[in-house]
């Protein structure tokens, strides 16, 4: 009996075999990974300048223009509505500037959301949302970096790359503390003691 039926065993080993390569293909032959998969690794700084390396930094929001770059030994700003043409410079504190600077410098997401699966317009990242920010640098580069929405819980921004599809994800006080947040406060530079006044040094007599 066994004898007999042994064509029609090998033939449903055959076909069972067949059958389970199909699934493996059809799952892209993809093993899942397992709670100690290797992460995927930490993406860089936005910006992709050095802060030695930023000649200008300019940011768009809440209807103002705030422009800060390095000038001799310290730095310069000015602060303008939005389209505003013969806009003043005037020196800027040299700690809040340098800090500015460091903060587009290494300006880092913490994820990313590659190729925006819900289009740009879902992360208001199609448009300067909430702002923009753009980076000069000493070599001629240029970033701008559009500011979208803010996550539903308030504790991250998307943001965009102008050159780039992806959407990528900062904390929340990396924007409105570090940048746009200098558009209230602006890095307004200490007045000079005039000659006379307490602290300033006395002529010889």
């Amino acid at each position: 009996m066994f004898r007999d039926n042994r064509g029609l065993y090998i033939a449903v080993i055959f076909f069972a075999v067949v059958a389970l390569g199909f699934i493996f293909l059809d799952r892209g032959g993809k093993v899942t990974p397992s709670a100690t998969a290797t992460p995927a690794a930490q993406p860089g700084p936005v910006v992709g300048l050095s802060i030695a390396q930023v000649s200008q930094v300019v940011i768009h929001g809440k209807g103002k223009v705030l422009t800060v770059a390095p000038q001799g030994n310290g730095f310069a700003y000015s602060l303008c509505a939005e389209g505003q043409g013969g806009c003043p410079t005037r020196d800027a504190d040299r700690t809040r500037s340098a800090a500015l600077i460091q903060a587009v410098a290494q300006l880092t997401p913490t994820h990313v959301v590659h190729g925006a699966p819900e289009g740009l317009p879902a992360y208001g990242v199609d448009k300067p949302t909430n702002g923009e920010i753009d980076v000069k640098g000493l070599a001629g580069q240029q970033v701008m970096i559009v500011i979208g929405n803010k996550s539903t819980d308030g504790a991250s921004y998307f943001i965009r790359r102008r050159d780039a599809g992806d959407v990528l994800v900062v904390t929340a006080g990396a924007i409105d503390t570090s940048l746009l947040g200098l558009i209230d406060t602006p890095p307004v530079a200490a007045p000079s003691p005039s000659p006379g006044a307490p602290g300033a040094s006395a002529s010889p007599g």
